[in-house]
């Protein structure tokens, strides 16, 4: 008598694998203009509605911004002409490569990072405002709301850096108040709510999460304020901060 379960096994196996579905890259959140813009190198118009981005995905803005609906409540907003590729990172988190123009930004949960001329730009989380590229290859950072975790110290490329994708950020919010004296290094390293960066850059005494960051050459800043530029790098101390968070247009 013949055996047929090795022709049986073999056959469902096959139809096993006809019927797996193929698995795609996961979608990292969708965006949509009021004007033309080109989604990795292809044309769209806005009345092709919202569209899904994900990993490597590059977006190049016409005059009006382009809007990013993220997986979560983060929202992000590329300026007019300007052009950024996303990738994920640690924690459900978004990076984006900002070749050209300005990015505008609300990190409210999750963490966000910006590579701007190819320097690393890391928002506390939460934190509001808006990272431009000059004409010239410089950049500005304005706030509007929170501080930076990481100002621009770091080299940056297309690739999201290791330690974003590999552990967490150490962003530390509102929510994570420690109150230890201490000081953080330029490893990006927080303590006491505190983030040093820049060479040498130190911070001391007792301080409530996300109350002090240090940019440039080593200028204490409130969070919160409502202008940071690092054009120089130097240290600079700018005004009191509005209570506001940063409006982020709804192309």
């Amino acid at each position: 008598m013949r055996v047929h379960f090795p022709l049986a096994i073999f056959g469902l196996a096959s139809a096993a694998l006809i019927a797996a579905p193929v698995v795609n890259n996961p979608v990292l959140g969708v965006v949509s203009s009021r004007g033309a813009f080109a989604l990795s190198r292809v044309d769209t118009r806005p009345e092709a509605g919202p569209l899904p981005v994900v990993d490597g995905d590059d977006v190049a803005a016409g005059g009006a911004p382009v809007l990013f609906r993220l997986t979560g409540p983060n929202r992000v907003v590329l300026g007019g002409n300007s052009r950024a590729l996303i990738r994920p990172i640690h924690d459900a988190g978004r990076y984006f490569y900002l070749s050209k123009g300005s990015i505008q930004f609300d990190a409210m949960k999750e963490p966000l990072a910006i590579c701007a001329a190819g320097r690393l730009y890391v928002p506390l989380v939460p934190a509001s405002g808006e990272v431009v590229i000059l004409d010239d290859r410089r950049v500005e950072v304005h706030m509007t709301s929170g501080g930076m975790e990481r100002n621009g110290k770091e080299p940056c490329g297309t690739k999201a850096p290791a330690f974003l994708l590999q552990s967490a950020v150490g962003v530390v919010g509102a929510a994570g108040a420690a109150g230890a004296a201490g000081a953080a290094t330029a490893a990006g390293a927080a303590t006491a709510g505190a983030t040093a960066v820049g060479a040498g850059a130190a911070v001391a005494g007792a301080a409530s999460a996300g109350t002090v960051a240090v940019v440039g050459a080593g200028a204490a800043v409130a969070a919160g304020v409502a202008t940071v530029t690092t054009v120089t790098g130097s240290a600079a101390t700018p005004p009191t901060p509005p209570g506001a968070s940063v409006s982020i247009p709804t192309p």
